[in-house]
């Protein structure tokens, strides 16, 4: 398996889970809870972190930044720019952490803010700690 395919943790960094938002009736859409709500989402592509960062986004909502690790950085601009403009979801363990649109810029960090109701300051708090190993 190469970069942004495998949930190989090799690198001690942790790896984070995205997948592209789909239709339900969609043929492999998989269903998720988010926040108590179904979302439905695509196939799995895994990438290592180097670090996460609180942000906001294009619109002043609270965001994550997440810097994706050089071994998986060509991987994730490939996958960044097959999905610019569609709803994605980042996942740990399998549970949604947070959704938002991808960017089509491929020059800076993933940046995900809470899709539809934004995300609270604790939960990118939260997701900053949990993504840079401090819990």
């Amino acid at each position: 398996s190469g970069p942004g395919s495998s949930r190989s943790f090799d690198s001690g960094r942790p790896a984070i889970e995205v997948r592209p938002g789909i239709p339900s009736q969609e043929r492999g859409a998989k269903e998720f809870l988010y926040k108590g709500a179904p979302v439905y989402l695509g196939d799995a592509t895994y990438f290592h972190v180097a670090e996460a960062s609180a942000t906001t986004d294009d619109r002043g909502r609270r965001a994550i930044a997440i810097t994706i690790a050089d071994e998986d950085l060509a991987a994730a601009e490939a996958w960044r720019r097959a999905h610019a403009g569609e709803v994605a979801a980042v996942l740990l363990e399998g549970h949604v952490l947070v959704t938002g649109i991808v960017k089509p810029h491929v020059d800076g960090p993933l940046v995900l803010s809470g899709h539809g109701s934004g995300a609270t300051r604790a939960e990118i708090d939260f997701l900053v700690k949990l993504l840079n190993g401090e819990y």
